[in-house]
């Protein structure tokens, strides 16, 4: 399985993996649960929190939204709207539902390929922020902030209809196209980024030293936690995309661990959202 929506889909349309067993048994339905349990009580509060912040803020207007917090609110629609998904499927997998089941595969391709264009902007918005600052600056103004709302609502056109790709024969090619050029932007600019951050700058002489290297360090750690849940959920789609290609491992268990796989990703946003703004009294 390279992605939850190919996953599903195909699975319920019978057109790769025909068998319906598998989403009936005690087991599955047993994971599936605890999944459900874990976004509800871990993510599902995280969203609501930072969906109504952002509001608040929008009601303000005493400052303009960064593009990070930007698509950090995209992602958190999304990810809402993939715990729905997953109740759903949790009730379908309960009563043994193949219709139920096809509703909820309609949630998934939302936060599964929101999760990969907005974590690859994100990393991009931080390597043009620390490697070209004065480039950065300029996308603050208006006609770029139009363009990220415009890029934000091609995004979201893109999970809305990802349902409409997943009959191509050739998806699993796309899937694994997107998910190899994520993971290099993903790692360049990471590594680009952390380079900066362990060299010596030319403000960092006199006084000021000891608060500069304390602040460069803390964003070094917060880069490193960044790349490396990024590259647990981008390397780990490669391998199921190449699993499923080769046929290696059955699509129930590739299910169970993609799930799990896909759960730090989805919690990285929030919390570093929180951590900014000081509301994580546990990080310092």
């Amino acid at each position: 399985m390279s992605s939850n929506s190919s996953f599903f889909n195909n699975s319920f349309l019978g057109q790769q993996f025909p068998t319906f067993s598998c989403f009936s048994t005690s087991l599955f339905v047993y994971i599936v649960g605890t999944f459900c349990v874990t976004k509800i009580l871990l993510l599902l509060p995280l969203c609501i929190f930072i969906l109504c912040f952002g509001v608040q803020q929008l009601q303000l207007k005493t400052s303009t939204m960064s593009h990070c917090d930007s698509f950090t609110y995209h992602l958190a629609s999304m990810e809402m709207i993939g715990t729905l998904g997953w109740i759903v499927f949790f009730c379908g997998s309960c009563m043994k539902n193949r219709a139920i089941f096809k509703l909820a595969s309609a949630f998934f391709p939302n936060p599964w390929y929101g999760q990969i264009f907005f974590h690859t902007l994100t990393c991009m918005e931080r390597y043009l922020a620390v490697i070209h600052p004065i480039t950065y600056v300029t996308l603050k103004n208006d006609k770029w902030i139009r363009i990220r709302n415009r890029t934000s609502g091609c995004i979201w056109l893109l999970c809305i209809f990802a349902n409409a790709f997943v009959s191509m024969t050739n998806i699993i090619y796309l899937e694994t196209s997107l998910l190899t050029s994520s993971t290099i932007i993903v790692f360049y600019c990471s590594l680009a980024v952390l380079w900066v951050l362990t060299r010596p700058g030319p403000g960092e002489l006199g006084n000021g030293r000891k608060r500069v290297e304390q602040s460069k360090l803390r964003a070094f750690y917060i880069i490193i936690v960044f790349l490396m849940i990024l590259m647990l959920k981008l390397s780990f789609g490669l391998i199921a995309a190449g699993l499923e290609v080769m046929s290696k491992m059955d699509v129930c268990t590739i299910t169970e661990l993609t799930v799990w796989f896909s759960l730090p990703s989805s919690l990285v946003l929030p919390l570093l959202f929180l951590k900014k703004r000081k509301y994580l009294v546990c990080c310092k």
